[in-house]
C-alpha cells in the first residue's frame, strides 16, 4: 500500500469523525463525496465507523434512566462533593470486603488445584461427568437468492454471480455493485435490492442496509420484519415499503401500504408513518422532514407466487435451458 493511499485513508478517517461530531463544512463535505466516489471500497470502512458509532450512542441513551434529558445535564450538576463523603464513611468496609473476596478467591483456586492433581492419600473416588443438554440448533440460512437483473456481486465466496436459489446463512454480508437483487426471508419476508448496496441478512427478521437501495413487502406471518441503518431502524407493521440509505448517512423511507415505525438509533422517540407518507432523515435532523412519496424511484418487490414457490424448498421450480437454431437442427429427426 503506497504512502498517498493510506493518505487518503487516514483523511477520511479525520471526516467521518467531523460527521460524527456534527461540525463538517460544506468542503469536507464535498471533499467527502469525492473520496468515497474515486475510492468505493472505503466505502465499507466509513459506513462500519459509523455504525459503531450509533451503536454506541444508542447505548448510552439506553443507559439514561427514565426521565433524564442526557442533553441537558451538565458536569457541575454532578454531587461529587457527596462522593467524597460516602466515601470516606464507606472506605474502610468496602476495603473489607474486598480483602475477603480476595482470600475467598485464592481459597477456592487453591482447594481446585489441590483436587485435580490427585494430592491426597485416600482413595480415588469415581466422578460423573454432568452432560450439558445440547444446545438448540440454528437455523442453517436465513435467506435465499429468488431473481436477479443485470447483477454483478462482490463476493468472496461466489463471485461476480450469485445463482438463484442460494441460500445465505444468518450474518451473511452482500455487497451489490450493480443491478438488482430479489431475497427472500425466511420469515417470509421479501425485499429487492438495487445497487450499489450493502446488506447484512442477520436473522429471518432483521437486516442490515449500510447503504443503498431497498423495497419490502412484508405479509402478516412477517410481521415486525425490521431493517437497520446507520442513523435510523424501520420496523414493519404490516406494509409494503422502500427506503434509500446514502454513505453519508441519509436515509428516506416512503410507506406504500400499511405502516412502518421509525426510530433514530440514537434517541428513544419513535415516528410511526403510514401508506402515502415519506421523509428523509439526517444527522443533522433526527426526526425528518417530509418528502413526496415516489414509488417509481424503486424497484418491483417480490411476488407473492415467488415467495410462495421460495417456501415450498423447490426453487428455482425449473431451469430454462437456452435454445438456439444450430441446437434444434442438431436434434431434428
Amino acid at each position: 500500500m503506497n504512502s498517498s493511499y493510506e493518505a487518503i485513508q487516514k483523511e477520511l478517517a479525520e471526516l467521518t469523525c467531523r460527521v460524527l461530531d456534527h461540525s463538517l463544512t460544506h468542503a469536507e463535505d464535498a471533499r467527502l463525496t469525492e473520496i468515497l466516489t474515486e475510492y468505493p471500497e472505503l466505502i465499507e470502512d466509513y459506513t462500519n465507523q459509523i455504525q459503531i458509532d450509533a451503536v454506541l450512542t444508542a447505548d448510552l441513551y439506553t443507559s439514561v434512566p427514565e426521565g433524564v434529558d442526557l442533553e441537558t445535564l451538565e458536569p457541575a450538576a454532578y454531587p461529587t462533593v457527596v462522593a467524597e463523603e460516602v466515601k470516606s464513611e464507606v472506605g474502610r468496609s468496602i476495603s473489607l470486603w474486598q480483602s475477603v473476596t480476595v482470600v475467598t478467591a485464592v481459597l477456592l483456586v487453591g482447594i481446585a488445584l489441590w483436587l485435580n492433581a490427585g494430592w491426597w492419600d485416600g482413595e480415588p473416588v469415581n466422578q460423573v461427568a454432568a452432560i450439558s443438554e445440547p444446545a438448540p440448533l440454528a437455523l442453517s440460512h436465513v435467506g435465499m437468492l429468488l431473481d436477479t437483473e443485470d447483477a454483478v456481486w462482490a463476493d468472496e465466496d461466489l463471485g461476480e454471480e450469485i445463482a438463484y436459489g442460494t441460500r445465505f446463512p444468518a450474518g451473511k454480508k452482500l455487497w451489490l455493485k450493480s443491478g438488482i437483487g430479489r431475497i427472500r426471508f425466511e420469515s417470509g419476508a421479501g425485499i429487492v435490492l438495487e445497487g450499489p448496496a450493502q446488506i447484512e441478512l442477520c436473522s429471518p427478521l432483521n437486516a442490515k442496509l449500510n447503504y443503498g437501495k431497498i423495497a419490502a413487502y412484508v405479509p402478516d406471518e412477517a410481521h415486525g420484519f425490521t431493517i437497520d441503518t446507520p442513523e435510523i431502524q424501520i420496523v414493519d407493521q404490516g406494509t409494503r415499503f422502500g427506503a434509500v440509505v446514502d454513505p453519508l448517512g441519509k436515509a428516506e423511507v416512503h410507506v406504500f401500504e400499511g405502516q412502518v415505525d421509525v426510530k433514530p438509533q440514537s434517541a428513544a422517540k419513535t415516528l410511526n408513518l403510514k401508506a402515502s407518507q415519506a421523509v428523509l432523515f439526517s444527522r443533522q435532523n433526527e426526526q425528518g422532514s417530509a418528502i413526496r412519496l415516489t414509488p417509481t424511484k424503486f424497484a418491483d418487490v417480490p411476488t407473492p407466487e415467488q415467495l410462495t414457490a421460495a417456501k415450498s424448498g423447490n426453487y428455482p421450480p425449473w431451469k430454462r435451458f437456452p435454445l438456439n437454431a444450430k441446437h434444434c437442427r442438431m436434434n431434428m429427426p
